[in-house]
C-alpha cells in the first residue's frame, strides 16, 4: 500500500515538472512575440521619422529654394535629438528624425543626395534620397 502511494506521488510529481515546462515555454514564446510586436511598431514610427525628415529637406530646397546645407541647418535646433545628430534634426512625439547631406561641393556644387535617420525608442530607419 505504502509503495502504491510512493509511486502516485512520484508520478504526480512528473506530471505537474510537465505542466510547469509547457508553461514556462508558452509564456516565453507570448513574452517574445510582444516584444517583437512592439518592436514593430517602434520600426514603423523610425521609419516614418525618417522620411518625414527627408520630405521636410525635399521642400526646403524644391518649394523654399533653400539649396545650401546652411540655408537648410538654419531651421533646426538639435537640443531635443536622442541622437547625436552632425547636420540637423528634429523630435516629434517621442522619435527624431535627423539629415545628412553628402557635402555639394564633393558632387558638382549641388544638392545631389539627402539622408534621413529616424529614430523611435532603440529602434533606427533610414531613408537616402538621390536626385
Amino acid at each position: 500500500m505504502k509503495q502504491k502511494a510512493a509511486i502516485s506521488i512520484y508520478l504526480v510529481i512528473i506530471v505537474l515538472m510537465g505542466v510547469l515546462m509547457i508553461a514556462t515555454a508558452i509564456s516565453s514564446f507570448m513574452l517574445l512575440q510582444q516584444k517583437m510586436s512592439i518592436e514593430t511598431g517602434l520600426s514603423t514610427k523610425a521609419y516614418q521619422a525618417a522620411d518625414t525628415g527627408a520630405e521636410w529637406i525635399l521642400f526646403q530646397i524644391n518649394k523654399k529654394g533653400n539649396d545650401t546645407v546652411a540655408k537648410i541647418q538654419g531651421d533646426f535646433d538639435n537640443s531635443g535629438l536622442t541622437f547625436l545628430c552632425s547636420q540637423g534634426g528634429i523630435l516629434i512625439d517621442g522619435c527624431s528624425y535627423c539629415f545628412i547631406i553628402p557635402d555639394p561641393e564633393e558632387v558638382g556644387g549641388k544638392i545631389s543626395a539627402i539622408n534621413s535617420i529616424g529614430k523611435c525608442g532603440q529602434v533606427e530607419r533610414a531613408i537616402e534620397i538621390t536626385f
